[in-house]
This record gives C-alpha cells, sequence and structure tokens, in this order.
C-alpha cells in the first residue's frame, strides 16, 4: 500500500494557466522582502534573473516530479517562498513555508559576516536547487537551524564549511564551546527514514550506525583537542515518524558509548506528519521542540 503524503507545499495545477512569469517573479519579491537578511544575503537579481531559471513551467515541473518520487518533501527555495506567500490557500502549508524562511533569515542576521555562510546558502539558488533526488534545501535548512540552536545554547558558530585539522575534508559548522574546545559539526539528511518494520531498539541501532558512518568518515583524523559532532537530519513521515516520536530512545541526542573518543552524535529531525496531511512546523521552534522532547521523555523505549 502507498503511504499517504502530505500536502506540504504546491500543486503542478497552480501554475497552469495562472499567472504570468512576471507576476510569478513580483509575487517571490514581495515575499522574500518579509525577510530582510535572507533577501540580502541572496543575489540581487534573485528571482528576476535568468540564471535561476525560476518560471511557472520549471515549478509546476517540479511540483510534477514531486509527486512521483519518493521524496515525498522534495521542496526548493522558489516554492518555498510561493507558498509563504500572503493569499496561498493552504494555510498550514504556508505556515510551515513561513516558518523556514525565518530560520534562514535568523541564520542570515546572525552570522552574515561569519565565513562560509554564503557557500552554505548557494544550494538555495543555484542549480542544485532543482534537484528532487536529493532536495537540497533540508540540508542547507538543517545547518542554519542548528547553528542557531547551538548559539542560543551559548556555543557560538565562528564559521561554516571550514577544514577539519589539517586535512582536506570539511565540515558544516564549527564553533569553540565557553572553554576553548573546537567542535566541528557535519549534517547528514535521511531523506527516506524507514522504521515502521523495527523495534525501537532495531530502529537506534540504525541511528547510532549512521552516527557512527558518518563519525568515521569525517573525523577520523581529528586532532585530541577537537572534538566532532554527527548532525543525522530525519525526514520521517506517517509511521516512522509517529516511531520517533513515541520512543525517546529515537530522539534527541546519541552519545557513542566511548567508541570515539570525544566525538558525539546528535540525532534531530526536520520533517514529519502528525495528522498524514501537514508536516509538524514545531520542528523549527525550539521551546516547542524542547516541550515535545520532555513529553516524550515520559515514554521511554
Amino acid at each position: 500500500m502507498r503511504e499517504s503524503r502530505p500536502k506540504d507545499a504546491v500543486e503542478p495545477a497552480e501554475f497552469e494557466n495562472s499567472v504570468s512569469d512576471k507576476d510569478l517573479h513580483e509575487a517571490l519579491s514581495e515575499t522574500t522582502a518579509r525577510y530582510p537578511h535572507l533577501k540580502a544575503i541572496l543575489p540581487a537579481d534573485w528571482p528576476h534573473g535568468a540564471r535561476f531559471g525560476i518560471d511557472k513551467a520549471k515549478m509546476a515541473g517540479f511540483a510534477r516530479k514531486k509527486e512521483g518520487s519518493r521524496y515525498w518533501h522534495a521542496l526548493n527555495l522558489p516554492l518555498c517562498v510561493h507558498a509563504a506567500g500572503a493569499g496561498f490557500p493552504d494555510s498550514k502549508a504556508r505556515t510551515l513555508m513561513e516558518s523556514l524562511l525565518r530560520v534562514l533569515d535568523g541564520f542570515a542576521r546572525d552570522f552574515g559576516t561569519e565565513s562560509g555562510v554564503r557557500k552554505t546558502l548557494e544550494p538555495l539558488w543555484t542549480d542544485s536547487a532543482w534537484n528532487i533526488d536529493p532536495p537540497e534545501i533540508w540540508s542547507v535548512v538543517a545547518t542554519a537551524f542548528l547553528a542557531q540552536t547551538y548559539q542560543s545554547n551559548g556555543f557560538k558558530p565562528v564559521g561554516f564549511g571550514l577544514k577539519i585539522g589539517e586535512g582536506q575534508k570539511d565540515a558544516d559548522i564549527q564553533f569553540r564551546k565557553p572553554d576553548g574546545t573546537v567542535v566541528h559539526v557535519d549534517v547528514e539528511a535521511w531523506h527516506a527514514v524507514k522504521f515502521a518494520e523495527l523495534d525501537p531498539t532495531q530502529a537506534r541501532a540504525e541511528l547510532q550506525r549512521r552516527v557512527e558512518a558518518k563519525c568515521g568518515s569525517k573525523f577520523k583524523d581529528l586532532p585530541s583537542s577537537e572534538r566532532g559532532v554527527a548532525a543525522i537530519v530525519c525526514m520521517a513521515a506517517g509511521t516512522h515518524f509517529e516511531l520517533m516520536m513515541k520512543y525517546s530512545s529515537l530522539a534527541g541526542m546519541c552519545q557513542l558509548d566511548g567508541r570515539y573518543a570525544g566525538q558525539f552524535g546528535y540525532v534531530y529531525w526536520v520533517g514529519g506528519t502528525t495528522d498524514g496531511q501537514s508536516m509538524w512546523v514545531e520542528l523549527f521552534d525550539e521551546p516547542a521542540l524542547k516541550k515535545r522532547l520532555a513529553e516524550a521523555s515520559n515514554d521511554r523505549a
């Protein structure tokens, strides 16, 4: 049986015989202006410039490809801004898209002068914005969300996409703890979480396996004075999401039991459904997320 998919963005029909490309660009510009810090870091000619390929035919094509894709959460910045517009008919989708844009706007506001910020955001407007396999906007939003989360807990990010130690590999976020320790955070988006046929122990083992694989590939030669964090961003829907919400062992932080000295894996999720129809907006609201995690801790596996 095919799983139900949330109506989280736009339908192809919305771009058929409706507005002109000029009207579309003006509407996108008007909505983007509500997020001034993000707008300031976007290319000056976005969304009008021909190099971005934004027109109603291409947006309809993206929405149509999504319908047949395993990536039920497929999205990009043009469709996100479109669905965040004041006149968008689906209020749940509009609220979600507004929350994503607030995360990006806050990221640009807080870290706009830090090294690597523009490169972190570039997938939003380069050719990769039109990729469905996988949709890169979620990795960008996850990085922005985690950077702000760390900062709110007293760990100020000092750069993005910086090299790890003396090697050639880089990490999505680098920050210093109050004691001066350098911490590297690398984000991995798990775009098609499948937990429904696993018990909680098996599901946690799969999450831990991904954390260990990321740590092993990114932090193998990490200097002993530095630390590495793997953030696994789980895009889970339906029964898979419900399982993650039911068992606290699948939520929050996953420590690697000392197998990687000084290295920790944090399991986050940035998408899911509560009713099979709409995505859960609270995932981008830190107080609400903490409250939900506290509730989940009362139902441990």
